[in-house]
């Protein structure tokens, strides 16, 4: 999980402890800084302490809900006649997760909090339309699948995806097999491709910042992985194929029964770039 935070020193760390060395900190001074983030990485949460942002950029705020429905905003507030305010303000402007500062923030509850909010829609109902196959493979791996499509973008190639499971790469090719899934280097590929798709769903962005975003080493790269996944060019993805089709389709493929359905012989599924991604979760907290 990557946490994007605009918030003081002492908010920050209590973020930062109670999340631990397992997610992702990004850390922002500013909230032109804060958007550039959102636009940039893959972020799943992002923290705000609305004193920093000021009442005079609520509409900013508000917009970067508009423009990033994906990512789960957070109200961190100071308990006062203005703080309880702003609460209402907040949640009129689509903020309605709030965070009370000295009363609901120790490390326990704050990490509880910030795990259990939503996912990406798009990763969520994909891995619902793979259910009937996680049922066939071991615990281990039906947590390497969710976490997968959760975080593509800290999955760089096959050998990351079966540290994951902690299995031989054996075992782990021979339980999927044994389920009816798509090789590894497939689910891997179609993890990213889910993500791409949900992004020019929800803003619009060029191929080139959606690239960049996932940590590909290059938009060509993306594009062609797109292609492969799905039969589709940007443009016409973005216009002609519609989310319930969309799962369907990757569902599908996903299945090794359709495995040679389209053009999946190109394996290469490495997207490791120097671009400044993390590889895995975990890296400690990523400057702006």
């Amino acid at each position: 999980m990557d946490v994007l935070c605009l918030l003081p020193d002492p908010m920050l760390r209590r973020v930062q402890i109670a999340i631990g060395a397992e997610h992702t900190v990004i850390t922002t001074d500013d909230f032109p800084a804060f958007e550039r983030m959102l636009r940039r990485r893959p972020v799943h949460v992002a923290v705000v302490d609305t004193e920093i942002v000021g009442a005079g950029a609520l509409p900013l705020l508000r917009a970067a809900v508009v423009r990033h429905p994906s990512v789960a905003f957070v109200a961190y507030l100071t308990v006062s006649p203005d703080g309880m305010r702003m609460v209402v303000e907040l949640a009129s402007r689509g903020v309605r997760h709030i965070v009370l500062k000295d009363y609901d923030d120790d490390a326990g509850r704050l990490r509880t909090r910030l795990e259990s909010l939503p996912a990406d829609a798009m990763s969520a109902q994909m891995i619902t339309a793979l259910a009937p196959l996680l049922e066939a493979v071991p615990a281990p791996i039906v947590a390497a699948i969710e976490q997968l499509f959760r975080e593509p973008h800290t999955v760089l190639d096959v050998e990351d995806f079966v540290r994951l499971a902690g299995l031989p790469r054996r075992s782990f090719d021979r339980a999927l097999e044994r389920a009816g899934f798509a090789p590894a280097r497939q689910l891997v590929r179609s993890a990213r491709v889910v993500r791409v798709y949900s992004y020019l769903r929800e803003s619009r962005q060029s191929p080139e910042e959606i690239a960049e975003r996932l940590g590909y080493a290059s938009a060509q790269q993306c594009w062609r992985h797109v292609k492969l996944v799905t039969g589709f060019g940007f443009v016409a993805l973005r216009r002609q194929l519609e989310p319930r089709a969309f799962i369907e389709q990757v569902a599908a493929r996903l299945r090794r029964a359709n495995v040679g359905v389209g053009s999946d012989h190109d394996d290469t599924c490495d997207v490791s770039t120097d671009a400044g991604h993390s590889g895995s979760p975990g890296r400690g907290a990523v400057g702006n």
